[in-house]
Parts: C-alpha cells; sequence; structure tokens
C-alpha cells in the first residue's frame, strides 16, 4: 500500500515453515545467480591442474571436506560491496583464479601454482566472517579478527598437518593472504612483495 509517496508491505498473515531444510532458500535469501555444482566443479578441476603436490594436497585437504565445501559453496563474499550473495564467494574466488590462470600463461616469472593457490585461498576466512541467511551478518569472530586474520590461521592450521610442506613455500602463500588487499590502508597486514 502507500504511505505517503512511498510503498510500503502490510503484513496481513503469516505462516511458519515447517521444515526450513526442504525448502529452497533461493526463495527468502539472495543466492547466487550462476549453477553453484558447475563453478565448484571448475574450481576442482583448477586445482587438480596443479604441478606442485603440496599445493595440490593443502586446497584438496579444505575442497574435498564435505563440511568446510559445503559451507565455502554457500557463504557471501560480502555484505554489501560485490557478490553479496550466498554462492557469492565461490563465484568471487572462481573468478579472481581464472584471471590469474590467464596471467600466469602471459608472465613466465609467475609461478601460475602459487598464484592460483594464493587466489582460491585469499578469501577462505569469509566462510567463518559472515553468517549467510535472509541477510547477510558478520559473526563476532569476522568483527573481532577479519577474514584476512582467520584465513591465515586456517591455512597455516591445514599446512600444519602436511609432512615436509616447504617452508618457502609456505612463507609465499601466507604472504599472499596477508597482502592481499594490496595496501595496509586497506587491511592488509603487509604490502604485496612477490609477483603472485
Amino acid at each position: 500500500s502507500l504511505y505517503g509517496d512511498d510503498l510500503q508491505t502490510n503484513i496481513l498473515t503469516h505462516q511458519k515453515i515447517q521444515d526450513l531444510k526442504k525448502g529452497d532458500l533461493s526463495d527468502f535469501i539472495r543466492t547466487c545467480p550462476k549453477d553453484v555444482k558447475e563453478m565448484f566443479s571448475r574450481l576442482l578441476s583448477l586445482i587438480r591442474s596443479m604441478k606442485n603436490p603440496f599445493l595440490r594436497d593443502l586446497l584438496l585437504k579444505f575442497f574435498l571436506d564435505e563440511s568446510f565445501s559445503d559451507s565455502f559453496k554457500k557463504a557471501a563474499a560480502a555484505i554489501t560491496y560485490h557478490h553479496s550473495y550466498s554462492g557469492g564467494l565461490l563465484e568471487h574466488t572462481l573468478s579472481v583464479c581464472e584471471t590469474c590462470d590467464h596471467m600466469a600463461a602471459k608472465y613466465s616469472n609467475v609461478n601460475r601454482d602459487l598464484a592460483l593457490a594464493g587466489a582460491i585461498l585469499h578469501d577462505i576466512g569469509k566462510v567463518h566472517e559472515y553468517k549467510v541467511g535472509v541477510v547477510i551478518e558478520m559473526t563476532d569472530e569476522g568483527k573481532l579478527l577479519g577474514h584476512i586474520a582467520i584465513g591465515h590461521q586456517m591455512v597455516a592450521e591445514k599446512i600444519n598437518e602436511i609432512e615436509f610442506f616447504l617452508a618457502d613455500l609456505r612463507t609465499h602463500l601466507l604472504h599472499i593472504l596477508l597482502s592481499h588487499h594490496g595496501q595496509q590502508e586497506w587491511g592488509s597486514p603487509r604490502c604485496p612483495q612477490t609477483p603472485e
């Protein structure tokens, strides 16, 4: 109805949804307009194409874990700016990965596997930074730590599970996570210092 010159919604009746898990949540929350299964398959293909066994194993530890991958597929990349809907983190991550893959093919001084691993993991902390529902909210962990610190911790812990993971590779990968916002003023603890 109209209230002054503006439209307003008047709720006359409501009904509780009995089993929300069986319902189509896209009727109630913003969801990715692209096919999430297809995007996740493309992401796994990129991971499996990596030649570096340490990076490939690290990524598969994350993305073959059903609990984690389900959370990742449903996560948002932001609250309001870009990809601010369920599935947005996957869509954003895949876009960054495909750009990195293309750029790595053009520049011989770029380590493709390291750039791809950094692209895949750069926003991984957003799985815990945001809670996706009818609205996207920042979690307490997100408010207090932020996705860069959360992601750094997640990746460092997972690396510790891989025997003989190279120390130099660990440092370079974690540097990508810590520097991916580009400037300290934009939230990066470190400025980028490697081509990747």
